[in-house]
């Protein structure tokens, strides 16, 4: 039986379109990684979803894009691909934005650090920002980015 091609779809990290230095460089290592990597395998494809222009400006549009926009690109995406005989395979790279996990196992995830849950904080943001970080159960695989962060998953997932 012959595997069906894949296409990664990543979601890169949202807070390298607004300014963290650290998740800008990730970001643009790992493109520069996926260079090499296509000339590997040539059948695997990778496609940035990225919100739309703007998603930043205020507060609300950010929450917007956060739980409607991006979750909604996401699934036309990976429509498209499915569409195309390919195989959608989601990857999020910014583990503030778990919640756009598939509910069904189905995506991985890079995870920086849990800060949130490791010295959690006080506040509607900061409350938001923990249940996000638990939705890294949805993970089919999360890829930690250190020693520490691994032992950080294990001891809270």
């Amino acid at each position: 039986m012959k595997d069906s091609p894949a296409c990664v779809l990543l979601v890169p990290p949202l807070s390298a379109h607004g300014g963290v230095p650290s998740m800008t460089l990730y970001w643009r290592n790992l493109n520069d990684a996926l260079i090499e990597t296509k000339t590997r395998w040539p059948a695997l494809k990778f496609k940035a979803v990225v919100p739309p222009p703007g998603w930043r400006a205020s507060g609300m549009r950010r929450r917007i894009a956060q739980r409607i926009v991006m979750p909604a690109l996401i699934r036309r995406e990976a429509r498209r691909v499915a569409g195309t005989g390919a195989r959608p395979l989601i990857h999020i790279l910014d583990p503030h934005y778990a919640h756009l996990l598939p509910k069904d196992g189905g995506g991985s995830i890079t995870c920086h650090d849990l800060d949130a849950l490791v010295s959690p904080g006080s506040g509607f943001a900061k409350s938001e920002e923990r249940w996000r970080l638990r939705q890294l159960r949805r993970a089919g695989a999360i890829h930690a980015i250190s020693g520490n962060t691994a032992r950080d998953i294990t001891r809270y997932f």
